[in-house]
């Protein structure tokens, strides 16, 4: 989702015919996600707009901590965090279980 407005199909970077459905395709998933996501915010009573849902959930971040093996260990440890959240974005991320 690389539009500047939501819903929209730039940018196209696709000569094909093959590629221009697929591309299609996705930007036509993606709206349907985006509304899907929308509609169950609305069942939860978080009564915020489209765009302020894309935005707010744009701003979480998830960052990948990996720690030095340890002596007999093969592999390295790794721990997946969220940013710091807002009261809203907490809210979000829990009505649509995120955190997983």
């Amino acid at each position: 989702m690389k539009d500047r407005d939501p819903g929209t199909w730039w940018p196209l970077n696709h000569w094909t015919d093959q590629k221009i459905k697929v591309h299609g395709l996705y930007c036509t998933l993606a709206v349907l996600f985006r509304a899907l996501l929308h509609h169950r915010l609305k069942q939860a009573d978080v009564n915020i707009s489209m765009k302020r849902m894309l935005r707010e959930l744009g701003d979480i971040r998830e960052v990948v901590n990996i720690y030095p093996r340890k002596r007999r260990s093969r592999k390295e440890r790794t721990q997946t965090v969220l940013t710091r959240r807002s009261d809203l974005q907490q809210q979000l991320v829990t009505t649509l279980n995120l955190a997983n």
